[in-house]
C-alpha cells in the first residue's frame, strides 16, 4: 500500500502473510506427521518426529519458560518477560513510570499462540493479539555451546527496537517450517478459526510427495491387486543433485531477497524440480567471512568439494552427510555427519591420511571442527552454526557485531544460481530485480527499471502491483491504475492491489469508484483495518467527516495504532469535542507505552 496522501505520521502498512492460532500441544497434530506411514517405516517415522523438521512449528511445551530471567530493550526501556505455562503462556511488556519525564507506568501482553523452531538452537514464538499473529519479542536462546538457556530479544527487534508488538508472521517465516500453510486471508497475518488449521512441522509429504497415494498403491500391490501406474512416491536419491539441492534450498537458502514466480503461492515447490524455476533468490554478490542462519546451501556451493564432485548422484550434496530422517543430536548421525569426509577423503585418523596435523595436535578434532568453522551469525544473536562453506583453512569464526538483515544492506546482489547448471530463462530478468529491489525499499533503483522488458509481463500479479506502487509514487496515477487492475485480473484475491486501486481512484477524485472499490473489499475482508483507513481518507476528502471518523474508529477496534488515535484526537479537537479528544490522546498514550 503507497503511504502517500495518509494521515500526518500514519502508516497505512500492508499485512504481511496469513497464518493461524495454535492450541497446546494437539496429539492428533503430531500424529498427522507419519501417521501413514508407520505400518511400513515405524522406525524411521520415530526418529524423524524427534528431529527439528517435524518439530519445526510446535505448541508451546511444559515448563519450557521455567526459570528465565526477564530482558530490558535498553533503548526504549521496556521490559520483557514470559509469563505462565502451556496453553496459558504469555508475554508481558512493562515499563516503569519516571517522574522525569512524566511517563506512567506501563504494562501490556500476548497470549502466546505457539512456537517457531525445534529449540535446538534457538525458538522464536507467535504472539496472538488483536486477532493477528505477530512475532513475540523474545526469543529463547538454548544452551549449545555451554551457554546458560537463556531469553534474549527477538532479532527483528533486536535490530529495531521499539518494534514491540508489530512484526506479523510471514510466509516465508511459516512455509520453512511446516508444509500445511493455513487458508489465505487478508491482512495476511489474520488469525484464522481453529477449525481451519493447526500448526504442524513439516510432514513426510514435504519430500517424498504423493504420500496417501502411495498408501493406496502399496495397499492395493499387498493384496495382490494391480495398481494402476507407476508408485507415486518420490524417492529423493533417485533425482539429480540440482534436485536433491532444491529439496534443502527451498528452506536453507535465504538469501536477501526471494520472488516466488507461481502467483498466489507462499511454500517451497513440490519436491522433484529445480526449486530455481520457482522462485529467485538474490544474495550478495560477494562471498564474506560473515554467515547468515540460513545460509547453508549458498555456502556450500562455494566449496571445492561441491564444484569438484559429479553432478550426477554420486556428487556432494546435502544429503552426503545428512540424514533428514535423524536428528543431530542423535550420536549415530552425528558420527555419520563426521564420518561423511571420508567418502571422498581417508579419514584423518588413518595412516594414509593426508591430513598434515599430527595425531597429538588433532586432540579429537575431526574434519568439521577444521574445515567448517563454527561461527556466529550476522541476523540471531547468541548462536554459532557450522559454515558450509568447506576450505581447507576458513579462518576464525566472525566478532559478534550488531544484529542486521539483509547482508548487503546497499542492495549488492546477484541472482543466486546452481554453479554445475545452467541458470533458468528467466535468471537475471529486470522485472525479478525490480520486486526484489522493491521488497528491500530499494525504491529509485527499483522504479529505474519500469521501462525494462520482462517475461513476467502479464503473468505474475506481483510484478504488477509493484510498478503499480512504483508508477504511483512517481505520480503516474493513470498508468499505476492500470498496473493494478491487471494484478488484481491475474489474481482477483490480491487485496493489497485492490486497497491501493480504492485509494488512488480517490485521490484522483473519483471518489464513487473508490469507494466501491474498498467497500467491496472490506465486506469480503471485514477485519481490513488497513482498507478502512484508506476508506477514511477518500470520505474525508468527499467531505464526509462523520464517515471518515467512524471508519478510523472501526480500524482502532481491529488493531489500535497510537498514530491513529492521534489523528482522532486532533479531529475530535477541531469539532470542538474536547472530551473526545481527550479520550483518544489517552489511548494514545496508552498504545505507546506510557509517553
Amino acid at each position: 500500500m503507497s503511504c502517500q496522501g495518509l494521515l500526518p505520521g500514519l502508516l497505512a502498512l500492508l499485512a504481511s502473510p496469513v497464518f493461524a492460532e495454535a492450541q497446546q500441544r494437539d496429539p492428533a497434530s503430531e500424529l498427522a506427521i507419519g501417521a501413514s506411514c508407520t505400518d511400513c517405516h515405524a522406525e524411521i517415522v520415530e526418529s524423524y518426529r524427534a528431529g527439528g523438521m517435524a518439530r519445526a512449528l510446535d505448541g508451546i511445551r511444559p515448563g519450557e519458560f521455567a526459570g528465565l530471567k526477564s530482558v530490558l530493550e535498553t533503548q526504549t526501556g521496556f521490559q520483557y518477560h514470559f509469563e505462565g505455562d502451556g496453553k496459558n503462556a504469555r508475554i508481558v511488556e512493562k515499563r516503569a513510570a519516571t517522574s522525569l519525564s512524566g511517563r506512567r507506568p506501563h504494562r501490556d501482553s500476548g497470549r502466546l499462540a505457539f512456537a517457531i523452531g525445534a529449540g535446538v538452537l534457538d525458538r522464536s514464538y507467535a504472539v496472538a493479539k488483536h486477532e493477528r499473529l505477530w512475532f513475540a519479542p523474545l526469543e529463547v536462546v538454548s544452551s549449545a555451546d555451554g551457554n546458560e538457556r537463556h531469553a534474549a530479544l527477538a532479532p527483528g527487534h533486536a535490530m529495531k527496537p521499539g518494534s514491540r508488538f508489530s512484526v506479523p508472521i510471514t510466509p516465508e517465516c511459516l512455509a520453512c517450517h511446516t508444509d500445511l500453510l493455513p487458508p489465505r486471508d487478508w491482512p495476511q497475518n489474520r488469525i484464522p478459526p481453529p477449525e481451519a488449521w493447526r500448526p504442524r512441522g513439516i510432514s513426510c509429504g514435504a519430500c517424498h510427495c504423493g504420500g496417501e497415494a502411495h498408501v493406496d498403491w502399496r495397499s492395493r500391490e499387498l493384496l495382490g491387486q494391480e495398481p494402476a501406474g507407476e508408485d507415486p512416491i518420490l524417492n529423493p536419491a533417485h533425482l539429480g543433485r540440482t534436485q536433491r539441492m532444491s529439496l534443502c534450498a527451498g528452506c536453507h537458502l535465504q538469501g536477501d531477497a526471494r520472488i516466488e514466480l507461481e502467483p498466489g503461492n507462499l511454500a517451497p515447490p513440490a519436491p522433484g524440480g529445480d526449486l530455481l524455476e520457482h522462485r529467485a533468490i538474490f544474495v550478495a554478490s560477494q562471498a564474506t567471512e560473515e554467515v547468515g542462519f540460513v545460509s547453508h546451501v549458498e555456502r556450500l556451493v562455494l566449496s571445492r568439494c561441491y564444484l569438484e564432485t559429479s553432478a550426477d548422484a554420486d556428487g556432494l550434496s546435502c544429503s552426503s552427510c545428512h540424514d533428514p530422517h535423524r536428528p543431530l543430536q542423535d550420536p549415530l548421525e552425528r558420527k555419520r555427519v563426521r564420518d561423511g569426509c571420508s567418502r571422498c577423503h581417508a579419514p584423518h585418523n588413518s595412516s594414509n591420511s593426508s591430513c598434515p596435523l599430527s595425531p597429538a595436535r588433532k586432540k579429537g578434532r575431526d574434519c568439521v571442527e577444521c574445515h567448517m568453522r563454527r561461527t556466529g551469525v550476522f541476523d540471531v544473536a547468541h548462536v554459532r552454526i557450522h559454515d558450509h562453506w568447506i576450505r581447507k583453512r576458513p579462518g576464525p569464526a566472525a566478532e559478534a557485531a550488531p544484529l542486521r538483515f539483509p547482508e548487503s544492506a546497499t542492495g549488492d546482489w546477484r541472482a543466486f544460481r546452481w554453479p554445475d547448471a545452467e541458470p533458468p530463462s528467466h535468471h537475471d530478468d529486470p522485472g525479478l530485480w525490480m520486486m526484489a529491489l522493491y521488497t528491500a525499499r530499494h525504491m529509485e533503483r527499483a522504479a529505474s527499471l519500469l521501462t525494462r522488458e520482462s517475461a513476467f509481463d502479464g503473468k505474475l500479479a506481483m510484478y504488477h502491483h509493484v510498478r503499480g506502487v512504483l508508477l504511483e509514487m512517481n505520480g503516474q496515477f493513470d498508468a499505476a491504475v492500470k498496473e493494478y487492475r491487471q494484478a488484481i485480473r491475474i489474481d482477483p484475491d490480491l487485496a493489497e492491489s485492490v486497497s491501493n486501486l480504492g485509494l488512488l481512484h480517490g485521490r484522483m477524485g473519483a471518489t464513487d469508484v473508490g469507494l466501491r472499490v474498498l467497500d467491496g473489499l472490506i465486506e469480503r475482508h471485514p477485519g481490513a483495518d488497513g482498507a478502512l483507513r484508506n476508506r477514511s481518507l477518500i470520505k474525508r476528502a468527499g467531505g464526509d467527516t462523520q464517515g471518515f471518523l467512524k471508519d478510523l474508529e472501526a480500524s482502532m477496534k481491529l488493531l489500535p495504532s497510537p498514530e491513529v488515535a492521534r489523528a482522532l484526537a486532533s479531529e475530535w479537537r477541531k469539532r470542538g469535542r474536547p472530551e473526545r479528544a481527550r479520550f483518544w490522546e489517552e489511548e494514545a498514550l496508552r498504545l505507546s507505552g506510557g509517553r
